[in-house]
C-alpha cells in the first residue's frame, strides 16, 4: 500500500471517528458561529470591552444602551475555540465595574447555544441563551458583591 493511500485510509478514519462522538464536526460542516453581545446596563450606561482567541483580538469597542456588537468565525477541527472578552463599566456613582469572561468555548457553547450565542450584559452579571431550554441563563456575576451594584 502507497503511503498516499494509507494516508488518506487514516484521515478517513479520523473523520468518521469524529463524526461518531459528535453530531457535528467542526471545520467539516462549515457552519459559522456568531456571537452576539448586548449592551443591557441600562439607559446612559456605557459598556466598553476587548474580546480576543488565541489567533485573533477583535479590538475595543464602546456600546450604548441597547446597542449590540456581533462577529462570526469558524471552530476549530479539535473542538477546543476560545473568545475571552474584557468588559468594563461605570456606575451611575462613578464605580468602575470590569471583569473578564470566557465568551465563546466550543465545548460548552456548541450544544448549549448551538451557532447563534447571544450574551445580554447587565448589572448583575452576563446571561446568555440557551438554545437547549430555550431560556436566558446568568452564566457570570461582576467580580464584585452584588450588594455594591446600583
Amino acid at each position: 500500500m502507497d503511503t498516499l493511500n494509507c494516508l488518506s485510509r487514516v484521515l478517513l478514519l479520523v473523520v468518521v471517528f469524529s463524526f461518531g462522538q459528535r453530531s457535528q464536526v467542526s471545520g467539516i460542516v462549515l457552519d459559522r458561529v456568531y456571537v452576539h453581545i448586548i449592551n443591557e446596563l441600562g439607559p446612559y450606561q456605557k459598556l466598553t470591552f476587548n474580546c480576543k482567541s488565541a489567533d485573533d483580538d477583535l479590538g475595543r469597542h464602546v456600546l450604548n444602551y441597547k446597542d449590540f456588537y456581533t462577529w462570526s468565525f469558524y471552530v476549530n477541527f479539535w473542538d477546543s475555540t476560545l473568545f475571552w472578552c474584557n468588559f468594563e463599566w461605570e456606575t451611575s456613582k462613578g464605580k468602575k465595574i470590569d471583569g473578564s469572561f470566557d465568551i465563546y468555548d466550543a465545548q460548552r457553547d456548541q450544544d448549549r447555544c448551538d451557532n447563534q450565542c447571544a450574551w445580554r450584559i447587565q448589572r448583575k452579571g452576563l446571561l446568555s441563551f440557551n438554545s437547549n431550554k430555550f431560556s436566558w441563563e446568568r452564566i457570570y456575576r461582576w467580580p464584585i458583591p452584588d450588594a455594591e451594584l446600583p
